[in-house]
């Protein structure tokens, strides 16, 4: 943009009195990732009775008349694009609402009522405890990949392709995550597991990224190879799983 949008929000925010905060979130708060790619994540925090209709209207933010598109998310989150491609992701609350929310990396930048105790005690403090033991992902994933293929050879490639390239990619970072030690701790999304995993899992990262981009049943075995190469000599699970796969569709 061609304005420093942070600084313009802030000082439109300073004169609306409707608006009682900004609480920046990401990369937009850790500024040491924000880079040409960010998009702008930020909490905005307003009246009771100003909450939807601040939502429903874009006014309030700089340079309205530059968006070039926009869509109500969730019944609070916006995404906002500008002409220029900038990129804002943000939701609308209550001072109440804010409390119900979560939040990882914060910054607040205006503050009018009760905003920074309330965002300081729904800061995530660590990754959302799960009751799935690593033997279990590994189960999960190779139970996917069954299901996946069998999809897929009866013509259900949209939703065989979500069983390998979500869900199943999605237990193997988990259990990667469960079992290795990362190469860059710092890196991490406590909120998201599938963020910046190639930062702290550099080859296996590689490989994830490569086995998910084939042709669907091509990307379930490229999943079940890798998961027996990181994990065979820890569990015996990718023996059985690669086993049956073998037996059933070889």
């Amino acid at each position: 943009m061609a304005i420093d949008f942070k600084v313009a929000l802030r000082e439109k925010s300073l004169a609306d009195s409707r608006i009682l905060g900004i609480v920046w979130a990401g990369s937009a708060a850790d500024v040491a990732r924000f880079d040409e790619y960010s998009d702008y994540d930020f909490y905005l925090i307003t009246l009771d009775d100003q909450v939807e209709p601040m939502r429903q209207n874009l006014d309030w933010l700089p340079e309205p008349e530059n968006i070039a598109y926009f869509a109500r998310e969730t019944a609070q989150g916006l995404k906002v694009v500008y002409k220029d491609g900038t990129i804002l992701e943000y939701a609308v609350f209550t001072l109440d609402e804010l409390s119900n929310s979560v939040v990882n990396h914060y910054a607040i930048d205006l503050d009018k009522a009760d905003v920074e105790s309330r965002t300081k005690a729904i800061q995530a403090k660590g990754e959302p405890k799960s009751h799935e033991t690593v033997e279990d992902h590994l189960a999960i994933i190779y139970t996917l990949l069954m299901i996946a293929i069998g999809r897929a050879r009866r013509g259900e490639t949209l939703i065989a392709g979500q069983f390998i390239r979500s869900y199943a990619a999605l237990h193997l970072i988990r259990a990667v995550k469960k079992s290795f030690e990362s190469k860059d701790i710092s890196k991490r999304d406590i909120l998201d597991p599938w963020r910046r995993f190639e930062l702290e899992y550099p080859e296996i990262g590689i490989k994830l990224n490569k086995a998910i981009a084939q042709e669907v049943e091509h990307a379930a075995w490229a999943i079940a190879d890798l998961t027996a190469d990181v994990f065979g000599d820890q569990s015996p699970i990718p023996a059985a799983g690669m086993a049956t796969l073998k037996l059933r569709f070889k």
